[in-house]
């Protein structure tokens, strides 16, 4: 039987982000007696128009695709351009490297909005996903269009996107690699219970909330340690007088690993809320229980933590269910074995590989 060839194309898509991670599950976990897979990215570089950085590719993501019998094709970009509505590439040789005829199917992620260099492949079936509501594009060679959750397939379709083809799908994910290592004897944390959670380095996602709601029970049996995210997390800290609070810089996959193994309990913020959360899903992989609040923007979140954890209205709220995390066992072991349930029907790998693989397959003929 011929392979089906599928060519992935992502700007910086060797990053460590949730839309990122997304393409590289599917590309690492599809059946290579089936499927021959190109996997197009490349680094990040400066936006025209915004004081953005994304993410830039991490050596660990590269190591994983390449692990799984993906083939890297590396291409180069000197900026991106957001002053144009379809976020041009500067200066790119992406065309020198990608041949759109070599192609059974393409496979992009986006925020929803016609956008380069995706426009300009008009021949070849592609399967879309969107992660952000930007607007929409209905280009009439778009097979498929997977989505996270309800909250953003709306919005989408009010933006003007086409309902029929859209599949509500989750991103796979992979069991944990690291069981036991953590980081409680290195930050001397062995007895203390502790919150936090992990986030981009980005001052507009920053959100008052989880550092609010923990100085109102703090104590010397608790620690709060967040993992990347925005400096203004480390100004709130020192302005609200925490104790045992650590803001650590990130390094890589496995290090997020260490450091959900330290956790006792995922408090989530995020002033945009969420339109999946996979960092929601790693926590939950880990059968810690989440806490996180809701949003004027985006509360896909509520859709995927379900029963694992609670999305609340207020600090007042956030803070109560910190302290009853901390000191009700019975709830604690409840939240927590809900969300290793949840992880394991949900988002494991198996399940979600299968359903991807058939629209692929399907996808062959949309032409016919």
């Amino acid at each position: 039987m011929k392979k089906i060839k599928i060519a992935f194309i992502k700007y910086a898509g060797c990053a460590s982000g949730g839309t990122e991670k997304f393409l590289q599950t599917i590309a690492a976990n599809l059946n290579k007696e089936q499927f021959d897979v190109d996997y197009f990215y490349c680094d990040a570089t400066p936006y025209i128009g915004w004081q953005f950085n994304h993410p830039d590719t991490q050596q660990d993501r590269v190591d994983y695709l390449m692990k799984n019998n993906v083939n890297l094709i590396k291409f180069n970009v000197e900026a991106k351009d957001v002053t144009t509505p379809t976020h041009e590439w500067v200066n790119t040789n992406f065309w020198d490297v990608f041949q759109e005829s070599k192609y059974d199917l393409i496979q992009i992620a986006r925020a929803g909005h016609k956008e380069y260099p995706f426009y300009h492949i008009k021949n070849t079936p592609i399967i879309d996903s969107i992660w952000i509501e930007a607007g929409s594009d209905n280009q009439k060679n778009i097979a498929s269009v997977f989505i996270p959750s309800n909250n953003l397939a709306t919005k989408w379709k009010r933006s003007g996107g086409d309902m029929n083809k859209v599949i509500k799908i989750a991103e796979p994910m992979e069991e944990k690699e690291i069981q036991k290592e953590n980081l409680r004897n290195e930050l001397k944390l062995e007895d203390k219970f502790i919150f936090g959670f992990h986030q981009r380095t980005q001052d507009e996602i920053y959100s008052k909330v989880p550092l609010l709601a923990y100085s109102k029970i703090q104590g010397d049996e608790t620690a709060f340690i967040l993992l990347g995210g925005s400096k203004l997390y480390y100004d709130q800290a020192k302005e609200l007088n925490l104790k045992n609070f650590y803001q650590l810089k990130f390094s890589n996959s496995k290090y997020v690993e260490k450091f959900l193994n330290t956790l006792n309990v995922f408090t989530h913020g995020r002033k945009d809320g969420e339109t999946f959360g996979v960092a929601i899903v790693e926590a939950m992989r880990n059968s810690l229980p989440i806490i996180s609040h809701r949003s004027k923007m985006n509360n896909g979140h509520i859709e995927t933590i379900g029963s694992g954890g609670r999305v609340l209205r207020s600090t007042f709220m956030y803070s109560r269910e910190m302290r009853k995390l901390q000191k009700n066992y019975k709830y604690y072991k409840f939240r927590s074995r809900r969300s290793r349930e949840i992880f394991l029907s949900d988002y494991e790998k198996s399940r979600i590989m299968s359903v991807i693989e058939n629209v692929y397959k399907k996808s062959i003929g949309y032409f016919n």
